[in-house]
């Protein structure tokens, strides 16, 4: 009873209350430092865990599993996120790469490195495991997962990057619950990010992450 009590604390505390206080600006460093603290400690927590299976931290034989639903999702998922922009904003449309081509292919080879992947391992790979005993039904582990990931995304101060990530952070969620693999949940997270910086975007994601 103690300890779910204290990883429910835990819980609320990494997930909710660290990006809450970011918002207020009570955290002074940039989202990616934080980031990356984040990660640290939670690599040192999984890597103390002697029952955590440390192949999840990468397998991408696992991406046999989800091959066409998750490329399937990403096609659909593309076409309506490039419609809402050339609805919405046209002239944005592309802006990035057409613009900004050296920030733009900055991006497109640190993002996946420095944002994605410590994200997955974070949100996905921790906890999963670590609030296991808190939520032990895998679908209320998929939710909570979900719903911390959107609002982590407070820290941008706008609807549209909590409402776009919390679609993302549950369709991650899924394909981390099917194939226990952070290079196929990075793989898909790197997709729909990488979209968005390149459709117009990424202005959305990007104010006070640098």
């Amino acid at each position: 009873m103690k300890l779910r009590l204290y990883l429910a604390l835990e819980f609320l505390a990494l997930f909710w209350l660290l990006p809450l206080l970011y918002v207020l600006g009570y955290l002074p460093l940039p989202v990616i430092p934080t980031l990356l603290i984040v990660t640290a400690l939670c690599c040192t927590i999984l890597w103390r865990d002697k029952e955590f299976d440390r192949t999840i931290l990468w397998r991408p034989g696992a991406i046999a599993k989800v091959l066409w639903p998750l490329f399937g999702f990403f096609v659909i998922g593309a076409a309506a996120l490039a419609l809402l922009v050339w609805l919405r904003e046209p002239e944005r449309l592309f802006d990035l790469p057409y613009s900004k081509p050296t920030i733009y292919l900055t991006i497109l080879c640190f993002y996946p490195v420095f944002s994605v992947y410590p994200q997955e391992l974070v949100y996905r790979a921790f906890l999963f495991r670590r609030y296991r005993h808190i939520f032990p039904r895998e679908r209320v582990l998929v939710w909570m997962s979900a719903l911390a990931f959107g609002w982590m995304h407070i820290v941008f101060e706008n609807v549209l990057a909590v409402a776009l990530t919390l679609i993302g952070g549950f369709l991650f969620s899924r394909t981390y619950l099917r194939t226990r693999s952070l290079f196929c949940v990075g793989l898909e997270h790197s997709l729909y990010g990488c979209f968005i910086f390149t459709i117009g975007l990424g202005r959305y994601f990007f104010s006070g992450t640098l």
